[in-house]
């Protein structure tokens, strides 16, 4: 079950570390409560057999993700890739978004993207990359559910984490959120 946690506002490293460790927990465990279409063949066997959380942009603290990395959840292994931020891809292609588009391809095979606060000006671009694909979008980016993504972390009126879920777009991904990860969100909508 997901509880909310008092959350530092304290300006060192360690306590962005302690804060981000807090939101990667929080997208682990939405895992536990959401269903995504197709992963199963007839014989009931997992396919794909490693379940795939993608990782865009920067953040002091990404590396919070890697204590995910071979855990197991619903049967799959867990595998972690991480992405340069669209801005920097951009720069990198010379301002070509059609070589950055190729470049983030594989983000529509991952079964959960977590979008950092940093690209929060290409939220649009990112999202539309994953928008007809079974992918459960998550950030704490302000706007994101509005651009099209599913779950946003938010600090809640005192001082705790939270999130909203956009079940409107969940549902047009193919997404199954369980009731009683809906009556946890601070809002849906």
């Amino acid at each position: 079950m997901l509880l909310p946690l008092r959350l530092s506002h304290a300006e060192d490293e360690p306590s962005l570390s302690r804060e981000f460790k807090i939101k990667v927990a929080f997208v682990y465990n939405f895992i536990k409560f959401v269903d995504w279409p197709g992963h199963e063949d007839k014989k009931n066997r997992i396919n794909p057999p490693n379940f795939t959380i993608a990782v865009i942009g920067h953040h002091p603290s990404l590396a919070a993700f890697d204590s995910l990395s071979n855990k197991t959840i619903k049967g799959r292994k867990v595998v972690i890739k991480k992405f340069k931020g669209y801005g920097t891809l951009l720069k990198e292609n010379g301002g070509s978004e059609l070589r950055v588009e190729k470049s983030l391809e594989s983000l529509k095979s991952c079964q959960l993207l977590f979008v950092c606060s940093s690209e929060k000006k290409y939220l649009e671009k990112i999202l539309a990359i994953v928008e007809k694909h079974a992918v459960l979008s998550v950030s704490d980016a302000d706007g994101f559910l509005s651009q099209g993504g599913v779950i946003r972390l938010l600090a809640t009126k005192d001082n705790k984490l939270g999130f909203e879920i956009n079940y409107t777009v969940a549902k047009k991904c193919g997404l199954k959120i369980s009731s009683r990860l809906l009556k946890l969100a601070v809002r849906t909508l």
